[in-house]
């Protein structure tokens, strides 16, 4: 429907909306796609999450997804994936103001890793 897919965002990062389960689902729909294509054999299941707004879960399966793809795509070494994991899950989950904790809570989902 052209009225619900012109005020969503192009990125999976987009946020999610209050009151407005069809947009979720189709958020959520966008943060599992990749992760079908990878795996066929979960489609159903990835989309019985994304379908039945279970919204954390779809974001850890992308999340998941992603950082297996950045592993593989530009040979991270399993420290940064770390230092990548933990930077997401403290700004995902606390009040941080850092660039990273502020970033993804506001939807652009970028990534600061420590530095160490």
């Amino acid at each position: 429907d052209d009225k619900i897919s012109d005020q969503l965002g192009l990125s999976v990062y987009s946020r999610y909306w209050k009151n407005k389960p069809e947009f979720n689902r189709l958020i959520n729909l966008q943060r599992v796609f990749g992760t079908i294509v990878a795996f066929p054999f979960l489609k159903r299941p990835l989309l019985f999450i994304a379908r039945n707004n279970l919204n954390l879960l779809a974001d850890a399966i992308f999340g998941i997804y992603f950082l297996i793809w950045l592993t593989f795509y530009f040979n991270i070494t399993p420290r940064q994936l770390i230092s990548y994991f933990t930077v997401w899950f403290r700004s995902a989950f606390s009040d941080d103001k850092s660039p990273s904790a502020v970033s993804i809570r506001e939807g652009d989902g970028q990534l600061y890793p420590d530095p160490a």
